[in-house]
């Protein structure tokens, strides 16, 4: 491994990460490495369920919405694999998880600047950027881009439980559910929620007997996936975002949530079929409750048994659910990697205490040095829902990309508008909205 100094260094190789990578192979003149501590790439193996769909289309790959040309494109995979005829003649609404997550690991496989097995233990910050320390050595770099992915969420009432009995969906195809499990609890209310209740619904051999289904959301909705909406994973709308004060960015966020974060209609339709068959027809395999507007807030241990204490948001009423497991499924949140943590207190906040990120992802820093620190995956704050989100990876690292290389390589710019965000420009007129509403 080179003591050389480099232009850039990557901490973690998901698909953020493995984006940028990708865009920058071959780049003349330029050294960068991307540090993964696992010891092969891995993107989610604890939800690669049979049947599970992308909720992103295969286009939104890590390269093609800046650079269609690329040998690392989903439509090269494809050929490469020998299956592109078959994938058109298939017809999918939506393509495989597991398929796409084969694709990510063939990219990585060919990109040399990535680097398995190497975790980043401390990053320190030198008048010239930053120095990564590894494991049996360290490099030093003028600029770093962090792309650790997402935290699960674990409720406070969650650490009661034991872990043999009560973990996160990320874990669940990791995990063997004990075999006395007859009532077991999913608690959760999207996308991953619904895939779980179904893979559990087709365990018809084993003693579960009934699924309760708690979601804190007053339904069980779906992911609004309609033309305009999508219009808010496009690069005009992050950049009308992020021009926004902070508080009305927040407010938005909110607004946005089934945008990024509901269930997939086809994943809802089978779900109901399946119920509906379930009580109508087939004798064998377990039964659901769904218990939507339940909030689940405290829980206990009852020896093999698990006790939920959960408040009806509809009826204002308490009630607790008595079961032998619970798979939580209640997301993810983007935190700091801990190596950051000697240089975390230079990068500034903004009034709600996230990091402040300017519109190429790099974030304002108050440290020693001039190094420049941009982050993936850490901003949906200040560039909205998009930024966890498949959909403007390949865009969001060409724009990291043309910043590290301080040249316009990749065609980042919004493209020509079909919604207008921002105020209107006629000649050499604002127009601006009045205090009348056309509607």
């Amino acid at each position: 491994m080179t003591e050389t100094p480099l232009d850039l260094v990557g901490i973690g190789a998901g698909p953020f990460n493995l984006a940028l990578a990708a865009l920058l192979e071959g780049e003349p003149g330029l050294k960068a490495r991307f540090f993964e501590r696992s010891a092969a790439f891995e993107w989610h193996p604890g939800m690669l369920l049979p049947g599970a769909k992308l909720q992103t289309a295969c286009l939104k790959d890590l390269v093609t919405a800046v650079a269609p040309t690329s040998p690392h494109s989903f439509l090269a995979y494809l050929v490469a694999h020998g299956r592109f005829y078959q994938h058109l003649a298939a017809e999918f609404e939506s393509i495989d998880r597991r398929e796409f997550a084969d694709y990510l690991r063939w990219v990585a496989e060919r990109v040399p600047s990535v680097a398995f097995g190497h975790p980043v233990r401390e990053v320190t910050a030198t008048a010239e950027g930053f120095r990564v320390h590894l494991d049996d050595t360290s490099v030093s770099t003028r600029q770093l881009c962090v792309a650790t992915g997402r935290s699960p969420i674990i409720p406070e009432w969650m650490q009661a439980l034991p872990r043999e009995r009560a973990y996160h969906n990320a874990e669940y195809l990791l995990r063997e559910l004990p075999a006395d499990v007859r009532r077991i609890a999913v608690v959760g209310g999207g996308q991953s929620s619904a895939e779980v209740v179904l893979d559990l619904l087709a365990r018809t051999h084993t003693e579960l007997a009934e699924i309760a289904w708690l979601s804190s959301r007053a339904n069980f909705a779906p992911l609004d996936d309609t033309p305009f909406t999508n219009e808010l994973f496009t690069p005009a709308w992050v950049e009308a975002f992020h021009g926004l004060p902070e508080t009305k960015r927040a407010r938005l966020l909110a607004s946005h949530h089934l945008a990024g974060d509901g269930i997939s209609p086809q994943t809802l339709r089978e779900l109901y079929q399946t119920l509906y068959r379930r009580r109508y027809f087939d004798a064998q395999g377990a039964c659901a409750s769904l218990l939507p507007g339940r909030e689940v807030f405290a829980a206990e241990c009852l020896g093999r048994r698990l006790r939920l204490f959960a408040h009806n948001r509809l009826t204002g009423t308490y009630h607790h659910e008595e079961v032998d497991a619970v798979i939580l499924c209640t997301g993810y949140r983007s935190v700091l990697p801990a190596c950051l943590a000697h240089v975390a207190e230079h990068i500034a906040r903004d009034s709600f205490g996230q990091p402040q990120v300017d519109a190429h992802f790099r974030a304002r820093w108050t440290g020693p040095g001039d190094g420049r620190l941009y982050l993936q995956n850490l901003s949906e704050h200040s560039h909205g829902i998009a930024e966890p989100q498949l959909s403007l990876m390949a865009w969001r690292a060409g724009v990291i990309a043309n910043a590290v290389l301080g040249i316009q390589r990749f065609p980042t710019a919004a493209w020509p508008e079909l919604v207008h965000w921002g105020d209107l420009v006629r000649g050499d007129r604002r127009l601006r909205a009045t205090s009348r509403s056309n509607g």
